[in-house]
């Protein structure tokens, strides 16, 4: 018998019993009453379980806004439970608001940077929202931590066929990538389809070879930034971190709002222990979004290291005279690229630390920044 709210049985038996209930009632796809199940669960105890499954219950009678109420009492109750964030973001792309879906996929990558189905559909939301180029490095991110993920992969091909006008896309196994260089004709020597193949040979890490191929690339297309930030990304991975801060560089100079890179180029600082200037990267990413967590995480890590007294063991030398970086950095002021102009003004220092201007001059931009 059913346990009503007078039983004298426990709480957690009493949520246990119409758990269980629901449940059946679910396996024989009578949602409706399954959902009063719940219902009488939740009426015991507000427990997150109960509100999970009433929400697929929802979700299997098209009661789309219904399901969302559930899912956001699920992660109220456990804001680490993935898939719940994961099941909101589905529907409110079913209700077409792929904003509100994007910051769902986007909590799921916090919670789990590896799930190659949370980087695959933040790429779809993206898409959706026309941001293509995000949408293929959420896309790339998928087939990386799973080169197999055909859906992914096909996902890939067709944005970048849209946003490139590429006629031949390549997404090689292993066994093709060795005939690569067969397989590209003088006649078919096209940018796009050079950067195809580096993405192909990335997906595999074979770097070098998507280096040469991202370089050929950038020789038929100099201000391609999606292969000036493809490039980059590869050399961070051989761990050339200045030769991957200049390809960053490049993109910066070509997007400058783009968060990717300003936030990918304070990581590689980062590694090469130029602590200030990678705190000027992310400050730059964070004043392009606000939220994301990469950069601010990216902030407070080096803030931390900063505070600790960590010294770079080395340092960059710079080859240009500190008067040139002072006037990029005036140049850059007065466009109000702030961080840009506090790079300019940290490699000044750097190279002329007792320049009373110059250290007046870098103070100045540091307090606009803070």
């Amino acid at each position: 018998m059913l346990p009503s709210p007078e039983s004298p049985s426990s709480i957690d038996e009493s949520v246990s019993t119409w758990l269980e209930r629901g449940d059946e009632l679910f396996q024989l796809q009578r949602y409706r009453e399954a959902i009063a199940a719940y219902d009488k669960a939740i009426g015991f105890q507000s427990n997150y379980t109960a509100w999970f499954k009433r929400g697929i219950a929802c979700e299997n009678l098209q009661r789309f806004e219904d399901a969302i109420e559930c899912y956001n009492k699920v992660v109220e109750l456990q804001p680490e439970d993935y898939l719940a964030w994961f099941k909101r973001g589905a529907v409110l792309e079913t209700l077409n608001q792929p904003k509100e879906a994007l910051i769902c996929y986007q909590q799921v990558i916090e919670l789990q940077p590896q799930n190659y189905w949370a980087w695959h559909d933040t790429g779809k939301a993206l898409e959706t929202l026309k941001r293509y180029e995000e949408a293929v490095e959420a896309y790339d991110r998928a087939v990386q931590l799973k080169p197999n993920f055909q859906l992914a992969v096909e996902s890939r091909r067709r944005i970048l066929s849209q946003i490139q006008q590429v006629d031949s896309l390549y997404d090689l196994p292993p066994g093709d990538l060795e005939d690569c260089g067969e397989t590209v004709s003088e006649d078919a020597d096209e940018a796009s389809t050079w950067l195809m193949r580096g993405m192909a040979f990335e997906g595999q890490s074979q770097f070098e070879a998507a280096m040469n191929a991202y370089d050929r690339a950038l020789d038929l297309q100099p201000n391609d930034h999606l292969a000036w930030f493809k490039r980059a990304t590869v050399l961070q991975s051989l761990q050339r971190f200045e030769d991957a801060i200049a390809a960053y560089d490049k993109m910066i100079e070509l997007q400058p709002e783009n968060y990717w890179a300003w936030n990918d180029r304070g990581k590689a600082l980062e590694a090469t222990e130029q602590y200030e200037e990678a705190l000027l990267s992310y400050i730059r990413a964070i004043q392009i979004r606000a939220d994301w967590k990469a950069a601010i995480k990216g902030r407070q890590r080096v803030l931390a290291k900063l505070n600790s007294g960590a010294q770079p063991q080395k340092q960059s030398t710079p080859a240009e005279n500190y008067g040139a970086w002072f006037q990029k950095g005036q140049v850059l002021e007065k466009l109000q690229h702030h961080a840009e102009a506090a790079i300019a003004a940290n490699q000044s220092v750097k190279l002329n630390p007792s320049d009373p201007e110059v250290l007046r001059w870098r103070g100045n931009t540091m307090y606009t920044l803070a």
